[in-house]
């Protein structure tokens, strides 16, 4: 699996999600929830204890939801689309994709570190209103160099 975190200015990002062909692309904005790190902590959360995490995406007036969960050394990602267009909210599975913990996490801090180093480090207030997630990420960091450890 691969993901990116690109483009990000005034408050917008695009976000892709990659396996084999698979491929889904959208492009939330920083309110009116905080996804990146609902991200970081909820990946975090799954290396020590959580069995299932969600992370909301806001792309005005859609709303995606990334549903991580794990079973036994697997962890399955679910991307929802809701769209707000109806009295009943359609729910729609739009993404996809199953690994190894240590894998699936992996991508998402390979992608969520090349977004700090391009976007956060440089101060620049106009990109993202919300700062980038430094002790969540020490946090999961620490956590996923422990899983390698164990990884054969």
């Amino acid at each position: 699996m691969k993901v990116k975190f690109e483009n990000v200015n005034a408050g917008w990002m695009t976000v892709t999600l990659l396996t084999g062909l698979n491929q889904y692309t959208f492009d939330p904005s920083d309110v009116p929830c905080d996804s990146i790190l609902e991200l970081v902590d909820g990946l975090g959360r799954l290396l020590v204890q959580d069995e299932e995490v969600v992370t909301h995406w806001n792309d005005e007036p859609i709303e995606h939801v990334f549903v991580f969960r794990k079973t036994n050394e697997q962890l399955k990602l679910t991307v929802f689309r809701l769209s707000p267009h109806s009295k009943m909210p359609n729910r729609e599975v739009v993404f996809s994709a199953e690994d190894s913990i240590y894998k699936m996490i992996r991508a998402f801090w390979v992608a969520l570190r090349d977004l700090e180093t391009r976007y956060f480090e440089q101060d620049d207030d106009k990109c993202w209103s919300n700062p980038f997630p430094k002790l969540e990420m020490q946090y999961l960091t620490y956590h996923l160099q422990n899983l390698k450890k164990f990884q054969v």
